[in-house]
This record gives C-alpha cells, structure tokens and sequence, in this order.
C-alpha cells in the first residue's frame, strides 16, 4: 500500500507513482483483456552505468526511466531549470529525496 510520501509521476497520473526513498510503485489498474492486476512495487534494474532504473508504460509502449530522476522530477524544485541531478554521498543505488 501507498504511504503518504508517495506522489504520482507526471506523464503516468493514475498508473505509476514513485515515493521519497525511491521506490515505483504500480497501481492496481484493468488490463485491455479486462484482467484486474493488483498494484504492486516494482523491481528496479541496475543501469550500465550503476543507477537504478524501471520501465513504465503507456498506451502499451514502455519507455526506461532512471529512478533517481523520477524522484527528483517529483519531489525537487527545480526553478534554476538545472539538467542534471546528482547523488550527494555518490552512492548511485541511493535516490532518498534527502541524498538528490
């Protein structure tokens, strides 16, 4: 379940939502064969480069993103428009708010 520290992902309202500590979560949605499919975390690959990532859908087509920008793009502000996000300790795995 869902804590109050999670935020749905802009782009994927109503699907997909990601909380503070990094972690994507799906939500229980109807399938197009008309199949109830529980909600549940998702389970992160590791990158090339050491980031973890997951693959989110829509309209059928999944696309990779990096859990450490999800975090950010959610939870940070970001009015100086920077392109980046960095990790603060340099541990890639962790994307806490607190460490972005």
């Amino acid at each position: 379940m869902l804590s109050e520290s999670a935020k749905d992902i802009a782009g994927y309202e109503g699907k997909y939502a990601v909380t503070t500590d990094g972690r994507v979560y799906s939500h229980s949605r109807v399938d197009d064969g008309g199949k109830l499919r529980k909600g549940r975390w998702l389970k992160p690959n590791v990158y090339g480069y050491g980031y973890l990532q997951v693959s989110l859908y829509s309209e059928g087509v999944a696309k990779k993103h990096k859990v450490h920008r999800l975090v950010a793009e959610t939870f940070i502000d970001n009015k100086k428009l920077c392109p980046q996000v960095n990790h603060k300790n340099g541990i890639k795995t962790d994307n806490n708010v607190s460490n972005l």
